[in-house]
């Protein structure tokens, strides 16, 4: 597994940037530059962004977890 500041060198070197001159067209652009990437590269990325939040908080990040409610049901008598 690499370091945080391997995979920030890593991002550094495949970024692209935009200048945009309002918000709507930053909106459009970014959401352009999303779709254009694929679902498999947003998961991805999505992934990555919670491996940084738990770095971050000091939790595993080997092992995120989805969160789960435990429910009990119990069924009445009639």
């Amino acid at each position: 597994m690499s370091t945080l500041e391997e995979r920030a060198a890593e991002r550094r070197k495949r970024m692209v940037v935009n200048v945009a001159r309002s918000f709507e067209e930053a909106e459009e652009w970014d959401t352009n530059y999303w779709r254009q990437l694929g679902h498999e590269v947003r998961f991805a990325a999505a992934w990555e962004m919670i491996d940084q939040v738990e770095a971050i908080r000091g939790n595993d990040v080997c092992q995120p977890r989805l969160q789960r409610a435990a429910i009990s049901l119990q069924r009445r008598g009639c």
